[in-house]
């Protein structure tokens, strides 16, 4: 099986609106900007999008329903093709006031393959049901990329681990669940990101794994994802070893975005993909430090192969760029008509065929129910939090009633670059209130501290400790490593012996790699609310920690 075949109707509505468009409606199919709802220059990107027909808009997170529904509505109401809004619904919605799920490793931590896949299916439905109530008709997920090197800093939690039996299993039940559903699924970031250590959003990263294992290995994933039908694919700024191109005046790899040997070669004819190849985003550095110019970038994408170009720097560059390129003969019409009709077809798959635009209000209540996400929320983490260890004993913790436990959140890197936040990840430290809350709900006294003058105050009568590691994936940091202020902290811990201490991470899984040291570790994978007051259900007996490490810590553990 590969993509499902258009039904009749649906057929015929494709051909019948592409023989309607104008070469310039034509162009704009193939161009996804990122117009984000509360920027200053709002007006003018709205009309830069209609100006240049955009067949598809990606959505940020942290928007309310309300901007997200408003946004779509200006724009699809005046373009002769239904319009896609995306979003990065990499586990669940990204919608200001809807609950959070967890992390897409979480699913993986899952010990029961079965259960997980039903947790990926259910979170695949739910994303889908209320993301067409704001507009959204495609995810820009599932992330199958292999979480193999634990200095990545960009895979990481947004991995479904490193097993790539399960990534599948896991994969294909949240593509089921979104396309089933009326929302298009991508599978991301091909050739395969997890290996290199450093960030394509800064620079072109290579999967260095040799051509067999990667075929019996990403290779294996794409192929069984694309036979099981999802609707689109995202190429990385990723290069890989032993395949990929040179530019022939750097010699530098080319990353797949830029490479006709990789999306055509590769991906089309020995795995074919028929879906809509998309491009990771244009202007990211990955890209960027081959072709400056954003038109030319816009260009060479589609030349190498992509149907979709994600954020383009300039709509009207790019389209100026694109028709010079049309008319010297650099891109060929008949290729570029093939990405449109793909592009369509997409559409109609999602439904736009028959209901475009927003559901009406009454629908509202049904589809944008947070019950449903907090319901998978609760499950998901009830399944997920492991006891990576516990060499000294602490777990169960034992407290009198209303000990008092300090919880000190360790600090992040300080990242002050304005960059695309990722599954759920910011550069913020907020108090994690959902902890609080539970231990105070059991008749504790939980204090959240952040600073050592805070530290020294509360230790000195507490009954139990708490580090909170908060590393997790941030587009354009660089690194998924433990600041230097949090590792000196962790020294703290003299000062406490005489009372229990429990290292939680609530992102990264790889903390007890990075700080073998440690006796105990509990992995949540997320510090969403409900991840959290399941943790101290588990901190205090009453679960099991029922996860499972979806990742290999090297062997310095």
């Amino acid at each position: 099986m590969s993509l499902p075949a258009l039904k009749p109707a649906q057929e015929l509505w494709v051909e019948q609106l592409f023989a309607r468009l104008t070469p310039a409606e034509k162009i704009g199919q193939l161009l996804h900007p990122f117009i984000t709802v509360d920027a200053p220059e709002l007006e003018a990107r709205l009309q830069s999008a209609l100006d240049a027909h955009v067949g598809a808009v990606f959505q940020g997170g942290g928007r309310t329903s309300d901007q997200l529904r408003e946004l779509f509505a200006r724009l699809d109401a005046k373009l002769t093709v239904p319009l896609l809004m995306s979003g990065d619904y990499e586990c669940g919605p990204a919608i200001a006031g809807m609950p959070g799920i967890g992390s897409t490793m979480a699913v993986a931590a899952i010990g029961d393959l079965d259960s997980a896949a039903r947790v990926a299916h259910e979170i695949g439905r739910s994303s889908a049901l209320i993301g067409r109530a704001v507009g959204t008709r495609w995810t820009l997920a599932p992330v199958v990329d292999l979480s193999l090197n634990p200095d990545n800093p960009i895979v990481n939690t947004r991995s479904y681990g490193d097993d790539p039996d399960r990534v599948i299993a896991i994969a294909s039940a949240f593509v089921r669940g979104a396309q089933e559903n009326g929302m298009a699924a991508t599978v991301k970031h091909f050739p395969g990101d997890g290996v290199d250590a450093r960030d394509q959003h800064l620079v072109t990263t290579v999967n260095t794994m040799p051509l067999p294992e990667w075929r019996a290995k990403f290779g294996r994933i794409y192929r069984e994802l694309f036979a099981a039908g999802v609707w689109s694919c995202m190429t990385g700024h990723i290069a890989l070893a032993g395949l990929s191109s040179r530019h022939p005046k750097t010699g530098r790899l080319l990353p797949a975005t830029l490479d006709e040997r990789i999306q055509r070669g590769l991906l089309r004819d020995e795995l074919g993909f028929e879906g809509v190849i998309v491009s990771d985003a244009i202007r990211m550095g990955g890209i960027v430090g081959h072709v400056l110019d954003g038109g030319e970038r816009t260009v060479a994408n589609l030349a190498a192969g992509a149907d979709v170009v994600l954020f383009p720097d300039d709509l009207g560059q790019s389209v100026q760029a694109i028709t010079r390129a049309l008319d010297s003969g650099r891109l060929d019409w008949s290729r570029l008509e093939a990405s449109v009709r793909r592009v369509l077809a997409m559409k109609a798959r999602a439904g736009l065929d028959i209901a475009r635009g927003v559901p009406a209000p009454a629908e509202l209540p049904r589809l944008l129910d947070p019950v449903q996400l907090s319901t998978v929320s609760a499950s998901l983490a009830e399944r997920c939090l492991t006891k990576v260890r516990d060499e000294d004993g602490t777990l169960p913790l034992r407290l009198r009633a209303g000990s008092k436990i300090v919880i000190f959140e360790l600090p992040r890197e300080p990242n002050t670059a304005r960059s695309l936040v990722i599954a759920g990840q910011d550069d913020a430290i907020r108090p994690k209130t959902a902890l609080q809350n539970a231990f105070e709900s059991r008749g504790h006294h939980a204090i959240s501290v952040h600073t050592l003058p805070d530290f020294h105050r509360e230790i000195t009568d507490a009954d139990a400790l708490l580090y909170l590691f908060l590393t997790g994936p941030q587009a354009g940091r660089g690194s998924v490593r433990l600041s230097y202020n949090a590792q000196q902290y962790i020294e703290l811990t003299r000062a406490a012996r005489t009372i229990p201490v429990v290292y939680c991470g609530l992102g990264s899984p790889y903390v007890p790699w990075e700080l073998s040291m440690l006796p105990n570790f509990v992995a949540t994978y997320s510090p969403a609310d409900a991840t959290q007051t399941v943790l101290v259900a588990a901190l205090l007996g009453e679960i099991p920690f029922a996860g499972r490490l979806p990742v290999r810590l090297p062997e310095a553990v």
